[in-house]
């Protein structure tokens, strides 16, 4: 008896941290995809009640185990990736970003283009593009999973910035 009540508990405590990191992974789809995205994911974490409702109303251990990963398949692999891409993103930045400075400090003027820039990150070279506003001002922006979302940095405010659709 007392081996159920374990089993039980131990199947628990799995589903509910399962779900606290579905529900992490949903909101870190706002930075990685934007906010629609975002929000979808965060209904598809919802939908959970009906693995949930499965497992305690019905005793239905099966099914219910199974949608429950599945929604976790879904979500969990792909928002990860795509969060370390993000940190892989964000170092380049802060690289082309300081590029940009010392060929300022070099030449009296930001680049005109990234052309004498070397990725540290080539496969990311895609996701990043740069504009020299004026002598004195330029923008970088790049995207983690969606191209309809951007983070920048304005050189004239030397603030980031985000767009998230």
């Amino acid at each position: 008896m007392s081996k159920n009540i374990i089993s039980q508990v131990f199947l628990f405590i799995s589903v509910f941290l399962l779900i606290v990191l579905e529900f992490f992974c949903a909101k870190l789809a706002f930075e990685t995809v934007g906010e629609v995205a975002s929000a979808g994911l965060l209904w598809l974490v919802a939908l959970n009640i009906i693995p949930l409702t499965l497992l305690i109303v019905k005793k239905q251990k099966e099914i219910a185990l199974g949608l429950l990963l599945l929604i976790a398949l879904i979500l969990i692999p792909t928002q990860l990736y795509l969060e370390f891409k993000l940190l892989y993103l964000k170092e380049e930045a802060a690289n082309i970003i300081a590029f940009a400075y010392e060929q300022k400090v070099a030449t009296g003027n930001f680049p005109n283009d990234l052309s004498a820039y070397t990725f540290s990150f080539p496969k990311l070279q895609k996701h990043f593009s740069y504009h020299k506003e004026s002598d004195q001002a330029f923008k970088v922006l790049y995207y983690v999973g969606a191209e309809s979302t951007s983070h920048f940095y304005n050189s004239e405010h030397k603030k980031w910035g985000y767009y998230p659709d």
